[in-house]
C-alpha cells in the first residue's frame, strides 16, 4: 500500500470511528438511584408490585433548588418483574436509566419465592 492511500485510509477512519455514539443527555433520562421489589397485593392478579426512586435534577442542583425532594417514587405492579419496570417507564417522563441504581431491596415474602430472576433481569438491564 502506497504512503498515500494510507494517508487517505487514515483520514476516513479517523473520521468514521469517533464521535459519542451511545450518549445519553442528563435531560433525557430519568436516574433510578433505587428500587424495591414486594408482593402485591392479593387482590389482583399481578404477582410484583415495584417502587422506583427518581433524581429530580433541579432539586440537586445547588442552583436550581426549590427546597422540595430531590427524588420522586413512583410504583407499579406486573405479573412479571419484566412487566411491572415497564410499567414503570410508561409512568416516567423519561426513559429509565438505572446506571446510577444504588439500592435494590427485595422483601421477604419475594426473597422466600427466590431471587435468581429478579438479579438476572437486573443483571441484563443494568450498568
Amino acid at each position: 500500500m502506497s504512503m498515500k492511500k494510507g494517508i487517505i485510509l487514515l483520514i476516513i477512519c479517523s473520521v468514521i470511528l469517533t464521535g459519542c455514539w451511545d450518549r445519553r443527555e442528563i435531560n433525557e433520562v430519568a436516574i433510578t438511584v433505587a428500587i424495591a421489589i414486594d408482593e402485591a397485593d392479593g387482590q389482583s392478579d399481578n404477582k410484583y408490585l415495584i417502587s422506583a426512586q427518581i433524581v429530580v435534577p433541579q432539586e440537586v442542583s445547588v442552583e436550581g433548588s426549590k427546597g422540595s425532594a430531590p427524588v420522586v417514587s413512583i410504583k407499579a405492579e406486573g405479573k412479571t418483574v419484566f412487566e411491572a419496570t415497564q410499567k414503570l417507564g410508561k409512568q416516567s417522563p423519561r426513559e429509565m436509566y438505572p446506571g446510577h441504581l444504588r439500592v435494590l431491596i427485595i422483601s421477604e415474602a419475594v426473597a422466600e419465592n427466590g431471587i435468581e430472576e429478579i438479579l438476572d433481569f437486573f443483571q441484563e438491564t443494568g450498568n
